[in-house]
């Protein structure tokens, strides 16, 4: 079974009798995760991504490995397709510093102000049983798969927190604002295989990129020629409520809220395609995060008792 361990060290001062203020450092690393080998490998005639891809089995280590398959179906020996199994071979390393600033209630209000600053990196994605693109027959070239993990989030800076309107007999209203940096992707040629693997997935030269359709291109500045070498667009939202309280009496309430999702209105895009062998689609903004919504407003009516 994969495994993860976790070494982690904080510290916490009080700054005045409502308030406080803490940093951690968080180290953990991941190892023995499932990686897919392909049993099967092949290579193509030449470099040009539509030349033929020759399978090189029967290979001695998979046949050995499914004696009994081979003995039960007689073509077992003839597959013409990727063969694979999970491998206990993928490594990542995850570093972070977390620093949170928490003013209690008091004086009509109370907030938190958090930050984040992560570092995910290793020679798997991270994502399910991955595999390594840049496999070549047996050797799956783990140290070329070395990159940031599909998850590694830089930075992520949220504020919230709740306040009363004095003089009001009851207005008060509540913030959540999040902020976040890109996730990572991969920029690419699908016209190319230069170890003519079967699989496209050699980064681009280091340098600067931006896409070449004629409106919402996205421009990477200082790409690393490595998996997941880029980042995407960042994230920012916005939700704040507004509630007003109305006594009752035996302690019962009526609160009447108005929720405002995103009220920014800002559009937050998912990661535009790395692929430059597609230049009508490279590097253009062209579907939205899947944590996006446009901006609503919400009524709502609450009674307790």
């Amino acid at each position: 079974m994969p495994y993860t361990d976790q070494v982690t060290a904080g510290y916490e001062r009080q700054l005045a009798g409502n308030m406080a203020i803490s940093a951690d450092y968080v180290h953990a690393f991941s190892r023995d995760l499932l990686m897919s080998k392909d049993l099967n490998a092949g290579l193509r005639a030449t470099t040009v991504a539509t030349s033929t891809l020759s399978r090189t089995f029967p290979q001695p280590q998979l046949v050995a490995a499914y004696p009994v398959l081979q003995a039960k179906y007689p073509g077992f020996a003839n597959f013409t397709t990727g063969v694979t199994q999970p491998l206990n071979i993928g490594r990542v390393d995850y570093d972070a510093l977390l620093i949170a600033f928490n003013k209690r209630f008091s004086r009509n209000y109370e907030t938190r102000v958090s930050y984040t600053l992560a570092n995910s990196r290793g020679n798997t994605s991270g994502s399910g049983v991955a595999t390594s693109g840049f496999q070549v027959l047996e050797d799956m070239h783990l140290e070329l798969n070395e990159g940031p993990t599909a998850f590694d989030i830089r930075h992520n800076f949220v504020v919230s927190g709740r306040a009363l309107v004095p003089h009001t007999g009851g207005l008060n209203f509540s913030w959540v604002v999040r902020a976040l940096a890109g996730s990572p992707f991969s920029l690419t040629n699908s016209t190319i295989d230069p170890d003519r693997n079967g699989s496209q997935v050699e980064p681009l030269a280091a340098g600067d990129y931006t896409g070449t359709a004629a409106s919402d291109n996205y421009s990477v500045q200082g790409y690393k020629s490595e998996r997941n070498g880029a980042y995407g667009p960042g994230f920012l939202n916005a939700d704040v409520r507004f509630g007003y309280q109305v006594g009752l009496p035996s302690n019962r309430r009526v609160e009447l809220v108005v929720d405002l999702f995103n009220a920014t209105n800002h559009v937050n895009f998912a990661n535009p395609s790395g692929n430059q062998g597609a230049p009508t689609s490279f590097l253009v903004l062209s579907t939205y995060s899947t944590s996006y919504a446009p901006r609503k407003l919400q009524f709502g009516v609450r009674y307790q008792f």
